[in-house]
């Protein structure tokens, strides 16, 4: 099977440079057209997508609807996955990020979801996917540290949590495929280095 695993658009707080987790903060017009784009570059590469999920937050429903379009994948058929839901930033959530430098300098902002859950979280839905679209492929629309984290657990920490050679911009995805028991890691975005993935589901 594959996943793909697409960060939603850009938002007036991505513009801003603010910390979203889970404030439900909507596209801007600039990331809608951001997404439209994107989802015609998919359409080109992976011609029949068998399943869309989303994060329930609205800048992530909102990509998987226009991206379905550029699919011809019908936005009813959509399904919203929870698993798939931005970190949880706590009190940081709101701040520029020089706000919250400044505030918490290690960033460990009080109410925020541990790493160590994250990376659980990450995982579950990785599997859950496996688990229920065997050798289909599946496009899901997350955040960028939730796909952060999935990278993080399928490679066993060989990519990490602040990796500098891996960062998901908004409208990039990452393409995972799972054969033979193994996860493969076979598009990674802004990597200077190929890194492959293997870890048991």
């Amino acid at each position: 099977m594959k996943i793909i695993l697409l960060r939603h658009g850009e938002t007036i707080w991505n513009k801003e440079r603010r910390l979203q987790g889970c404030q439900d903060i909507p596209l801007s017009d600039e990331g809608r057209e951001q997404i439209r784009k994107t989802g015609q570059q998919l359409a080109q590469t992976f011609p029949h997508i068998d399943q869309i999920l989303t994060s329930p937050l609205a800048r992530a429903t909102e990509s998987a609807r226009i991206i379905a379009r550029e699919l011809h994948f019908s936005p009813e058929a959509i399904l919203t996955e929870p698993l798939f839901t931005e970190r949880n930033f706590g009190v940081g959530e709101g701040l520029t990020y020089e706000e919250a430098l400044a505030k918490y300098p290690d960033s460990n902002y009080p109410g925020m979801e541990t790493l160590d859950d994250l990376y659980r979280r990450a995982e579950a839905a990785i599997h859950q996917c496996a688990k229920e679209y065997s050798d289909r492929t599946v496009l899901v629309v997350a955040h960028g540290a939730i796909i952060k984290a999935a990278l993080v657990a399928l490679t066993n920490g060989r990519i990490t949590y602040f990796d500098e050679n891996v960062w998901i911009n908004n409208g990039s995805y990452c393409l995972l495929e799972y054969a033979q028991k193994k996860w493969k890691i076979l598009t990674i975005p802004h990597s200077r280095s190929p890194l492959a993935s293997q870890s048991p589901p």
